[in-house]
């Protein structure tokens, strides 16, 4: 059998993939593809390597506006729709839950930029090889996160 491969899937419409090798090393990252065809072709190298992918089990935000939440929730389609034709097993995890793993909570004070510098901040002390980007911070610590807890 091969080795082990994590995915960490922010599916937000800014967001990253992260690929990691059971070792943590980093296989590659890219930004949430856009399209059902990018997202099979991206995630397809993946389907036949004892793969298993986070993605966080998110809902829409009523103050983000209807147009939003539509792009958000086609979004997350493309990203389950791949995982379940390329056959890539996969767990949603709420944001609470993997973010504990790692000890942070967004402090009541903290505005949302400053919250996604410290996340970002994080990732990159975890991976200083990296150059961690706020659109591929969570992925990298999603990944991290099945790394660590679904071996």
């Amino acid at each position: 059998m091969s080795e082990k491969i994590y995915l960490g899937l922010d599916i937000g419409v800014s967001g990253g993939v992260v690929v990691l090798s059971a070792d943590g090393s980093v296989i590659e990252f890219f930004k949430t593809p856009e399209t059902r065809k990018e997202f099979r072709e991206r995630l397809s190298l993946y389907k036949d390597r004892h793969s298993f992918c986070i993605l966080e089990k998110v809902h829409s935000q009523p103050k983000n506006g209807g147009k939003a939440n539509f792009s958000f929730g086609s979004t997350a389609e493309r990203a389950l729709y791949t995982l379940e034709i390329s056959n890539i097993p996969f767990q949603e995890v709420t944001p609470q839950t993997w973010m504990k793993h790692y000890m942070m909570k967004k402090e009541k004070d903290e505005s949302h930029t400053q919250w996604k510098n410290r996340l970002k901040e994080r990732a990159q002390q975890l991976f200083p090889n990296e150059k961690v980007t706020l659109w591929s911070a969570d992925a990298f610590l999603m990944a991290e996160f099945a790394r660590r807890i679904y071996k």
